[in-house]
């Protein structure tokens, strides 16, 4: 039986700095190519911002989503139920593409802000866990009666994924070095 000398650290909390960071509802502009808009490179005020609005099947939606004024409300907009009678026309391929839609958020956010590049990296090799109380066991999990996680962590694992390629890149500057 494998012994651990001291539990890996978990990172469980986005409402606590310096991980804050790690919310798709922080302050921190997302710049990605939309499909909708001819692959058009689009600025979105937050990566919840960006997310949502790739829900949309059609342009008028994603323009709408895009637009609102807070990461709430670009959520609410794009949600089953719409905001204000108004619901978008959900992308039919969207399960499918939407993990991948959260890599790119994570690795934009990553890319284009420093800070949050460093926080990522400082995380070592922690465990990143979108860790909530409003029951999303698919972005992220929930502690059940027992204390044990429960979930499927997507937006966690989308920043150990985007730790990793980090990672990797870094070792692929230095390995040409090695091969003489």
């Amino acid at each position: 039986m494998w012994k651990y000398k001291e539990p890996m650290e978990v990172i469980d909390n986005f409402k606590v700095y310096p991980y804050t960071c790690f919310s798709n509802f922080s302050n921190h502009v997302v710049v990605l190519p939309m499909p909708l808009f001819d692959n058009k490179v689009i600025s979105f005020k937050t990566g919840e911002h960006a997310f949502q609005t790739f829900k949309c099947y059609d342009k008028n939606d994603a323009s709408w989503v895009a637009s609102a004024p807070t990461p709430g409300i670009a959520k609410k907009r794009a949600s089953r139920n719409g905001e204000g009678g108004l619901k978008i026309k959900l992308r039919p391929d969207w399960d499918a593409v939407s993990k991948d839609v959260m890599d790119a958020v994570v690795y934009s956010k990553v890319l284009l802000h420093f800070d949050v590049r460093e926080i990522l990296i400082n995380t070592g090799n922690a465990i990143i866990i979108e860790g909530n109380t409003w029951g999303d066991k698919l972005w992220g999990m929930v502690k059940n009666k027992d204390g044990v996680w429960e979930g499927e962590n997507r937006l966690g694992q989308a920043w150990m994924n985007a730790r990793w390629k980090l990672a990797w890149e870094e070792y692929a500057k230095v390995i040409p070095y090695y091969k003489r």
